[in-house]
């Protein structure tokens, strides 16, 4: 069993190296289908705790 997980594993990675690491879909996906564009806008960050804005109840572990 492990042998074939290592097999699939190289397999996906000579893939990968063949199309420069860029997942392609496969070719029998309907090319008209498209995904809304998600909104854009600053990242949120959240400060981390014990530090100003941070949440001051959190305790790193």
């Amino acid at each position: 069993m492990h042998r074939d997980i290592r097999l699939l594993g190289l397999a996906a990675l000579a893939g990968l190296a063949r199309s420069d690491g860029v997942i392609c879909p496969p070719d029998h996906i309907d090319s008209e289908i498209q995904a809304p564009t998600p909104p854009a806008g600053p990242m949120p960050v959240i400060p981390p705790p014990g530090t100003p804005g941070g949440d001051p109840s959190l305790r790193p572990k």
